[in-house]
């Protein structure tokens, strides 16, 4: 599914390369993420996201992002933030490549960079909803994926995809995708603890196509069933394929502004 595949791709590449549980005269889960990620795929992207944090007791706070991500055999994403004021040049980095993944996270209050270990990966990224593992490339992850089932949605037909961890580590025992067959867009993604509970639901919407014939949903909700707590992430300024350096992704450039 995307990536959460990065915040954009959401978790789609992590899926895609994976092997499928099942096999008849319908396509297989693998081709359909397969042209999933054809509609989502590209070289390399930049975009900033409103991310609105809303509490269970209906608090709310806002974060203002900027993030750059660059695909191939090591794929990366650095995530600058740029306000509030008090953590504006916090920044995230996540490197991929042999089948590993490494983040760094920069705060700038102390001028220090941390390396994230995979026991904290599943902590929460700027108290949002989204964690760290779901910032990152995720290609250190292999997924078996099955059609459970096909569902008629408000668009027409609905393919709901079950995707099992089978290497790699994970926070997710495993994730449902809702992908449009007419499209091969996905409307909705649930994550699923360790123990097999519900925990949290990605919902997209407003998508729009860019150059190149790629598509990127606008608006991106994730909701948590357990705490009640939800993040809303809107894009703006989305470019694709600019030829963005690998220079902006180092540690180094974690503290540039």
């Amino acid at each position: 599914m995307f990536n959460r595949n990065s915040i954009f791709v959401l978790s789609l590449m992590m899926f895609c390369g994976a092997h499928s549980a099942h096999s008849t005269g319908s396509p297989t889960a693998d081709q359909i993420l397969k042209e999933v990620e054809k509609r989502v795929n590209s070289k390399d992207e930049s975009a900033k996201i409103i991310m609105s944090i809303t509490e269970a007791n209906g608090g709310t706070k806002t974060r203002e992002i900027e993030i750059q991500r660059k695909s191939g055999s090591a794929p990366k994403v650095m995530v600058k933030l740029e306000s509030p004021p008090d953590l504006r040049g916090t920044a995230l980095l996540s490197v991929g490549g042999k089948g590993a993944e490494d983040q760094w996270l920069y705060l700038p209050s102390s001028k220090q960079t941390r390396r994230i270990v995979s026991s904290n990966k599943s902590s929460s990224f700027l108290d949002s909803e989204m964690s760290y593992e779901d910032m990152g490339s995720s290609q250190d992850k292999k997924f078996t994926n099955t059609v459970l089932r096909n569902e008629k949605g408000a668009q027409g037909m609905v393919a709901v995809i079950e995707s099992k961890l089978i290497s790699g580590e994970s926070s997710y025992s495993k994730i449902l995708t809702w992908v449009e067959l007419s499209t091969n867009l996905v409307d909705r993604i649930e994550y699923y603890d360790k123990k097999g509970s519900l925990l949290k639901t990605t919902e997209m919407s407003d998508y729009k196509k860019f150059s190149g014939d790629i598509w990127r949903a606008q608006t991106i909700v994730v909701k948590n069933a357990q705490n009640h707590r939800s993040t809303k992430l809107q894009l703006k300024d989305l470019a694709v394929n600019q030829g963005i350096d690998d220079s902006a992704f180092t540690v180094g450039a974690m503290a540039e502004d």
